[in-house]
């Protein structure tokens, strides 16, 4: 039952991942800040470790970061001094949470829990989708809710339904 309390080595990406979803479907549309954050952190992470086969420091991933953000924000294809402004504050904001805990200068090194919220994301969605698919909804969302396992891993989740399942006959 320690497992289900603290979680399996697997469970952080799609317990951040559900957090986000539960966010979406409270505000009623995954047009969500959370997702947004957690998507231009992702690619933040992924400059930095080297997505391109080049680790990056602090500063070259903040340096590539904002140029993506001010191509993203530019208006009619012009990047205004407003929308640079914009795209080097958003990219601050996620150098520091990428980099937060290092000096900043060594490449690759990076806070890594980042990336797990998108891919936690991209995780939940897909087994939400199929439980809709399969007409299983109620019961995929009794399963993400036993514990701190894995839930979209059909072999922890009935690693994990066994443990209940024998606890239970022992309380019986």
């Amino acid at each position: 039952m320690r497992l289900l309390k603290y979680g399996t080595a697997a469970n952080a990406d799609v317990e951040e991942g559900e957090g986000v979803l539960r966010e979406c479907a409270e505000a009623g549309t995954m047009d969500n800040p959370s997702i947004n954050r957690a998507r231009d952190r992702y690619i933040v992470a992924g400059l930095a470790l080297g997505a391109d086969g080049q680790p990056k420091d602090g500063r070259q991933t903040y340096e590539m970061m904002w140029r993506l953000l001010a191509v993203k924000y530019a208006e009619d294809g012009f990047i205004t001094e407003a929308v640079e402004a914009r795209a080097k504050k958003e990219a601050t904001v996620h150098d520091d949470n990428a980099f937060r805990g290092t000096n900043w200068a060594m490449p690759g090194v990076i806070y890594s829990k980042l990336k797990v919220y998108y891919e936690g994301i991209m995780k939940d969605a897909a087994y939400y989708r199929q439980a809709i698919a399969d007409d299983r909804l109620s019961e995929a969302m009794d399963d993400a809710n036993i514990g701190k396992i894995d839930h979209t891993n059909p072999q922890e989740l009935n690693f994990a339904k066994r443990i209940i399942a024998k606890q239970q006959a022992v309380i019986a």
